[in-house]
């Protein structure tokens, strides 16, 4: 990484202890809402709507796909 990304990352990103992120995930919310109800998209972004939108997985995924695709889904249900 760069020297300039590493002081920008410093300087406004919290100091996180060893393993916080351990905590986080163990007593949650991982996922917090973010959406700024002001927001509009740019030309080249869509609106993803509250209700009728689905994530597909294939049946035969692993259990890393799993996960991360019910936590992408928590995540946009959650924040956005």
């Amino acid at each position: 990484m760069s020297d300039a990304f590493m002081r920008e990352a410093a300087r406004v990103l919290p100091i996180e202890q060893p393993y916080d992120y351990h905590r986080t995930l163990k007593d949650g919310p991982v996922h917090r809402p973010r959406r700024d109800p002001a927001a509009s998209p740019g030309p080249d972004e869509v609106i993803v709507p509250p209700e009728g939108w689905q994530i597909c997985m294939h049946a035969g995924v692993g259990p890393l796909v799993r996960t991360a695709g019910d936590d992408f889904r928590d995540y946009l249900a959650t924040s956005m």
